[in-house]
């Protein structure tokens, strides 16, 4: 098991390997770093012999490694003393001129900021099942289940105007229709649970949560796109990170009501970050 003939490949390697060759590739890339420097790195611990012919991969990844904590470091770097720098594309660069620092290597792009998104999101309860839908094929959390959700662009909506674009919008879903056995109009006294935040890769949704008890509804209408859900159900399907958020906010408003604390839940205007905010992570 050791002294395997494996690369490896972090911050610090990444920035030593683009310096040696002044690489201009996006360091922060996840797809460079499968095809150029991984491989880039595989192929150099292939030629760890030392005198005696014996392979040596494990004390090579390491001097790599220490090489950029503590010489090729992001600031500062030390290349006089560097062990590489007649092998260094970036210090020859900077020694010639073309450069003024070799710290403007390696190229890391910055991340544009997120795009703000509103959804009212409704959680309906019928004996502890909550109606979940599935999302399209394609797109963000393509194929997930998720609460009946409604986008919408006015983020400055009153909690009686956000009911009735549920209203307009929610309750005319076919998939929800059928769920609820809804032949014509038909109106819900919903109620404000609060809000979620939740981050994307590229989009940062705040999440208006409203909840109803529904009753006399036949849980077996459903399809492949529609489902009950217990909670534990949901935990089974693999629900994303953000359903868990809306469904934990409309348990904690429950126990707050249960508990006389609170009644009614003001419409925070301001777009503020839930304490288990989300990483890049949620796949799209």
């Amino acid at each position: 098991m050791f002294n395997r003939v494996e690369p490896l490949v972090d911050g610090n390697v990444l920035r030593v390997l683009a310096r040696l060759q002044a690489c201009n590739l996006d360091i922060a890339d996840q797809k460079h770093h499968k095809t150029v420097f991984w491989p880039q790195a595989a192929q150099l611990v292939k030629q760890t012999l030392d005198d005696s012919g014996d392979l040596r991969p494990g004390d090579f990844n390491q001097s790599l490694m220490e090489l950029g904590a503590l010489v090729c470091t992001p600031k500062s770097a030390k290349c006089t003393t560097c062990p590489v720098k007649d092998l260094c594309n970036v210090y020859k660069m900077k020694k010639d001129g073309e450069i003024e620092t070799v710290e403007q290597f390696p190229v890391k792009k910055k991340k544009n900021a997120p795009q703000d998104e509103t959804v009212i999101t409704c959680i309906f309860n019928y004996q502890e099942k909550y109606l979940c839908v599935k999302r399209p094929e394609t797109g963000l959390l393509a194929g997930l289940w998720e609460f009946p959700s409604v986008m919408i662009e006015d983020p400055k909506l009153k909690q009686k105007e956000m009911i009735e674009k549920i209203n307009e919008n929610t309750l005319k879903s076919e998939q929800v229709k059928k769920a609820l056995k809804l032949d014509g109009e038909a109106k819900f006294a919903f109620t404000y649970c609060g809000q979620v935040t939740h981050v994307f890769t590229h989009i940062k949704q705040l999440l208006h949560v409203f909840c109803v008890t529904v009753k006399e509804i036949d849980p077996t209408m459903v399809d492949d796109k529609t489902k009950w859900m217990s909670s534990a159900d949901m935990n089974q399907a693999g629900v994303p990170t953000l359903v868990k958020k809306v469904l934990k906010q409309y348990q904690n408003h429950n126990k707050l009501v249960g508990k006389g604390v609170q009644k009614k839940l003001p419409l925070k205007r301001k777009r503020e970050e839930s304490e288990d905010e989300a990483e890049d992570t949620d796949e799209e």
